[in-house]
């Protein structure tokens, strides 16, 4: 399951996501997908519910 908890915003010159998150459950780990803060580029982070945060470069 997922939720949108800060609307994801797309700028018309960005392929990805700039800004946004959403909040994700799966069977074996949980927690949040960033894009950001604005910034138009092909990265985001994803923070699990144990506090480890993972870069993501997204393609």
């Amino acid at each position: 399951n997922y939720e949108v908890i800060i609307p994801l915003r797309r700028e018309v010159i960005c392929y990805y996501f700039v800004s946004g998150s959403i909040d994700v459950e799966r069977t074996n780990f949980s927690g949040v997908f960033d894009f950001g803060e604005g910034d138009c580029d092909n990265m985001a982070t994803f923070t699990f519910d144990t506090g480890e945060v993972v870069d993501i470069v997204l393609n």
